[in-house]
């Protein structure tokens, strides 16, 4: 690979580092708003919603992750 190459695949790297940060953020954001639901509302349609929110996130995360490794690797 040639270095134009690889400086362009290194700014995309950069781009998904950021994307971690921004999702993750996000992420303990949606989590600390989740955790300080009150009790009567943590059987509620809004709660699941949060769950599952939370809960994709996590898995963009370990997806971009593995990803960012990956293109580390060449």
């Amino acid at each position: 690979m040639n270095k134009h190459r690889r400086n362009k695949l290194s700014e995309a790297i950069g781009y998904l580092d950021n994307a971690l940060q921004i999702i993750s953020d996000v992420r303990d954001d949606e989590q600390d708003a989740l955790d300080n639901i009150p009790e009567n509302l943590q059987q509620s349609d809004r709660y699941s919603d949060m769950e599952n929110a939370v809960d994709t996130m996590e898995e963009a995360i370990d997806d971009i992750g593995i990803i960012s490794d990956k293109l580390q690797e060449i």
